[in-house]
């Protein structure tokens, strides 16, 4: 892959970033999308070797779990109980929504700083 073609690719990779993170309930086939998208330029970088920091931080970077199902602490399933499993339902989405929005931050910003590191060098 080239160096045009992963300017592309990263321009990309921020609009689809940008849309998700702009729309308020994440629709999950955009975030497959955006993580099949990431995964298949993550190997590219790796490749590249372009820094210790960089090559580390991105094979710590996994896939997004699309099917996360939040655990409850005690209190949350004390509450739940209490209002007769209206609360789980909602703490679980927020949660879920929040998972995914740090995920598709944390891919965004990962790409800008590759981004920059390309264009400095």
């Amino acid at each position: 892959m080239g160096i045009n073609e992963l300017y592309k690719v990263f321009a990309d990779i921020d609009f689809q970033a940008n849309r998700l993170l702009r729309t308020k309930p994440i629709s999950l086939d955009f975030l497959n999308q955006f993580d099949k998208l990431v995964e298949d330029v993550r190997p590219e970088i790796i490749k590249m070797d372009l820094s210790e920091d960089i090559n580390a931080s991105f094979q710590e970077l996994g896939r997004i779990d699309i099917n996360l199902d939040p655990r409850l602490s005690f209190g949350q399933k004390t509450m739940n109980i209490l209002l007769f499993g209206f609360y789980k339902k909602r703490v679980k989405s927020k949660k879920r929504e929040l998972y995914f929005r740090e995920e598709i931050l944390r891919r965004k910003l990962s790409f800008q700083h590759i981004e920059t590191h390309l264009k400095e060098h």
